[in-house]
């Protein structure tokens, strides 16, 4: 474990501040772009801490299809919702969208960091609680019957820069898949001149007033 990874560590929001020693046997693993970083099959009672790259988490669905939920940045965490869960069933994946360096911390090591540094526990359930909250806010997002409402409510949800570019890092594609809308519905939607947001030439979606 090098000097970067330990302050992207005790940096990260899980434990801010605080290098528990037992931190130095975690697992260190690199992986290459598009390799699986965590899924059903790789779920060993473990969380997932990024210390350089980033990564994609998507949600599959029963029926076989996914969407994309969200992307990773260097000391972001996965796993957290499963380490405690005896529900085997991991519905989502992790994967490298980039080369990627990921830090493993098991169930047991966490469990002795809990007891020794009882504020570390407290941030657990904070994190997880703010999951559950964007977790909401994105179901309530995909349960708008029409496609053009969940497209106002993901973008004002992603919220917009201070030129007005719509803040998310979807391709057009992804954004489809991701409201469950197709392609060309979202193409429409887009170049409608009574919508509230319209793409550009150089492909971003920024918010236009009226």
């Amino acid at each position: 474990m090098t000097n970067k990874d330990i302050q992207i560590i005790t940096f990260c929001p899980l434990f801010c501040g605080i290098f528990p020693e037992n931190l130095l046997q975690a697992e260190i693993k690199n992986y290459e772009k598009n390799e699986i970083l965590f899924s059903e099959s790789t779920n060993t009672g473990k969380i997932g801490i990024i210390l350089s790259g980033r990564a994609k988490v998507k949600r599959i669905c029963r029926d076989g299809g996914s969407f994309d939920m969200s992307i990773l940045e260097s000391g972001e965490l996965f796993g957290m919702a499963m380490l405690f869960n005896e529900n085997s069933r991991f519905d989502s994946v992790v994967t490298a969208k980039t080369a990627c360096r990921v830090a493993f911390v098991c169930r047991e090591q966490l469990l002795e960091i809990f007891e020794k540094y009882p504020s570390v526990s407290g941030n657990y359930i904070r994190i997880l609680s703010s999951k559950i909250e964007i977790l909401s806010k994105k179901l309530a997002i995909l349960s708008c019957p029409e496609p053009r409402d969940r497209l106002t409510a993901f973008f004002e949800d992603c919220g917009t820069d201070e030129n007005g570019t719509v803040k998310t890092d979807f391709s057009l594609s992804q954004l489809a898949n991701h409201l469950n809308t197709g392609r060309s519905t979202l193409y429409r939607m887009l170049n409608d001149e009574n919508s509230s947001y319209k793409l550009t030439k150089d492909g971003k979606i920024k918010k236009v007033s009226k």
